[in-house]
């Protein structure tokens, strides 16, 4: 394509038509029609060239003129996009969209104001970090298509993530033009093509989607995409392993939408928000962004458990340790954002159990709510209340519902009770006695729901650990006898044991036994999950699994035998006890051990452990495996090549980018893993394979050592 041609097919984009008069070594001329308003633009070729007269005809016709001179073709986009797309004006609007989210959150938390507080992420090499927003800010001006994941648990502040990284975009855009959706606040969000076309007409109503989407993939417009979890319908293992276009069913999927927008021309920058999910872990993900997505740079974040001293100052701490708090149990943004808000003599005087956390929480809450809308409901009231409307609505496998909706569900959770509470109004306020669906509206304004009024006034919990902790209270004290737990969505019963793990045993131990009970089916990682939060030790048999960025915190056990042929990637283990033989014939990537108490097994057995890349595993190394085979030189250029020919097979013109830890070790028996590991560890001192997130990637700047390494 010419010059000229790029050119033209520019401002075609843009909605401009190239004129009949014109000379392609001089000028061009291009129109541009909309309803009343004609312009044209002379863009000067030959700055030389005299515009005057040609100018002047074009006026003469009726025509506002623009004269712009061509120094490049990125200017001249740069240009077009610049008054297309206003970028000085969209940072003001974010920045109004900001801080009409940061109000939001301070009316919902309602006993202090909403503050950001940094939190702490794993990043590309495994390292904890706390500047999440910097970092995800300057990933969105690296070169190439950027595919930036953020993983943390339910009610771990990703929406706050997401705004503050829209308010670091206000302060300097760097004339990019952002879209920020909210998919959990979405009810009709089941297909995302159609999600990001709405939002598109939504943000940009005077321009075509297809311009936008057009500068979506030159990087012009980032989009950050919040709660992706959201469409996840399916689990991981029910997901096809062939994510193809020709499925016309994982066509409209979200990630074969975004698959298009990150191709190999693409310049694309998105960034998604979600729960923490198998989809995104383990080979089936990997396989899948190798085919369609072979060009592009992807990121993963996962967000570790709030650290409490982040939070609370030194005095506080100290008096939640001296009632024998366990740290691990409150770290969550939302205890931690009450208790930073309580006096110390409140702490010292209300504080005895995590549970009484809880119950002054929702104490003050409520009686706030009794004074701010006149409700004649006493605390327990109101709270039985919310419980039945979140049982209800996690039974009707619905997060949000319409104004409408909410109502109807408040109604039928009320029953008869609703005559009464109207007939307390006589003695309970000087207000007249409302109306019954004046009193269901001031219900459905209750400080524990939350209006969401940009989609269609829908109506939610306040946050993910409220709706699960409530639907968690409900389901346990059999409000709702009638309901099975088998018809609970997975996404229902992950909120439950979230909230919960932040509950007194009693309360912890009634949801695993209602779990076990009913026999509810759970992915591999929710099956540990729920027994890490719920019980704090394994209690399973967990056998050829993979596990990515678990966090093994504080008062967690691992008991004798529960892991064989697993595989841990990047995963985090702080402050645990583990029996020496409590994992069998597994492998360690990227792991990080930090003052794990080891218990010697009574029987201790060589436990065929492969550890690469781990920093602090000496002692659970030392006790579980036998000693480290010495390998001539000549072995390990052999075991070298063994693992490079994982990336370039013998016969294939061409080496892959990415392989899992575990890929590395196919096709070879046990007696050879001990010589792969090291050979990977070597491989990384010689930066020929290089740590990105959950795989390892081949430094193709180093393809005249892997060449002579596979004598090719």
């Amino acid at each position: 394509m010419s010059n000229s041609d790029e050119i033209i097919s520019l401002y075609e984009k843009y909605g401009f038509e190239l004129e009949d008069n014109q000379n392609p070594e001089k000028y061009l001329v291009f129109s541009h029609r909309k309803g009343y308003f004609q312009n044209a633009e002379i863009l000067l070729i030959d700055l030389d060239f005299d515009f005057h007269n040609l100018e002047a005809e074009y006026k003469a016709s009726g025509f506002a003129v623009k004269i712009n001179k061509y120094s490049s073709l990125d200017e001249i986009h740069s240009q077009l996009f610049s008054g297309f797309f206003l970028p000085p004006n969209n940072c003001k609007k974010l920045r109004q969209e900001y801080e009409c989210y940061a109000r939001k959150q301070t009316e919902k938390i309602g006993f202090c104001e909403y503050k950001f507080i940094p939190c702490r992420f794993v990043d590309d090499n495994n390292e904890s970090r706390k500047n999440l927003i910097e970092y995800i800010y300057q990933r969105l001006f690296e070169n190439g298509p950027q595919l930036i994941i953020v993983e943390a648990a339910a009610g771990f502040g990703k929406t706050s993530i997401s705004y503050e990284l829209i308010k670091e975009l206000s302060a300097d855009s760097k004339g990019t033009v952002p879209i920020i959706t909210e998919l959990s606040k979405n009810r009709t969000a089941s297909i995302f093509k159609y999600v990001l076309l709405t939002e598109i007409d939504s943000k940009f109503s005077n321009l075509s989607s297809e311009l936008v989407t057009y500068e979506i993939k030159q990087g012009k417009v980032p989009l950050i995409i919040d709660g992706f979890d959201e469409l996840l319908s399916k689990s991981h293992d029910d997901v096809p392993s062939d994510l193809s276009d020709s499925d016309e069913k994982t066509a409209q999927t979200m990630l074969s939408t975004i698959a298009q927008l990150l191709d190999e021309n693409s310049h694309a920058k998105i960034v998604l928000t979600s729960r923490k999910s198998s989809i995104f872990a383990g080979e089936l993900f990997e396989e899948w962004s190798d085919k369609h997505l072979p060009h592009c740079q992807i990121t993963r974040i996962q967000i570790i458990p709030p650290v409490v001293s982040d939070w609370l100052d030194e005095s506080k701490i100290k008096l939640l340790r001296s009632r024998g708090i366990v740290f691990d149990d409150i770290s969550n943004p939302t205890l931690l954002t009450f208790l930073s808000s309580q006096s110390n003599e409140d702490i010292a005087s209300k504080f005895t159990s995590v549970d009484s956390i809880l119950q002054q929480y929702f104490k003050i809450l409520l009686e706030r709510e009794q004074e701010r809308q006149s409700l004649p409901l006493k605390v327990d009231e109101q709270l039985s209340l919310m419980e039945s409307v979140a049982g209800t609505m996690a039974s009707f496998k619905q997060s949000t519902c319409t104004s409408s909706e909410i109502k109807d569900i408040i109604r039928m959770s009320l029953g008869e009770d609703i005559l009464e509470y109207l007939d307390r109004y006589s003695d309970f306020s000087k207000e007249d006695v409302p109306t019954e669906d004046e009193f269901l509206q001031k219900l459905s304004h209750h400080a524990l729901l939350d209006r969401i009024p940009n989609t269609s006034n829908s109506i939610g919990f306040i946050n993910d650990f409220i709706f699960g902790y409530l639907i968690a209270e409900a389901i346990t004290i059999h409000q709702f006898p009638d309901l099975s737990p088998t018809e609970i969505e997975e996404k229902y019963w992950n909120l439950m044991v979230t909230s919960y793990g932040s509950c007194s045993q009693k309360k912890r131990d009634a949801l695993y036994r209602l779990i076990t009970d009913n026999k509810v089916e759970f992915t591999p990682f929710e099956e540990l999950h729920t027994d890490l939060a719920l019980l704090h030790k394994t209690s399973h048999e967990y056998a050829r699994r993979y596990y990515e960025s678990v966090y093994f915190g504080e008062n967690i056990l691992l008991t004798s035998s529960n892991f064989k042929d697993c595989v841990f990637s990047c995963c985090t283990f702080n402050s645990c006890s583990i029996f020496s033989d409590a994992f069998e014939d597994c492998k360690f990537y990227g792991c990080h051990f930090y003052e794990v108490k080891i218990i010697p097994a009574n029987n201790q057995k060589n436990c065929n452990l492969i550890f690469s890349n781990c920093c602090g595993e000496s002692e659970l190394r030392k006790i579980s495996c036998r000693e480290p085979i010495l390998y001539s030189v000549n072995t390990e250029t052999e075991y070298e090549k063994k693992v490079l020919e994982q990336y370039w097979r013998p016969g294939s013109d061409h080496a892959d980018r990415r392989r899992l830890f575990s890929t590395l070790f196919k096709g070879y028996s046990q007696q050879d893993y001990d010589g792969i590991s090291e050979a990977i560890d070597r491989l990384y001192g010689k930066d020929i394979l290089l740590h990105k997130s959950n795989c390892i990637e081949l430094n193709f700047e180093k393809m005249s050592e892997i060449r002579e390494i596979l004598g090719r």
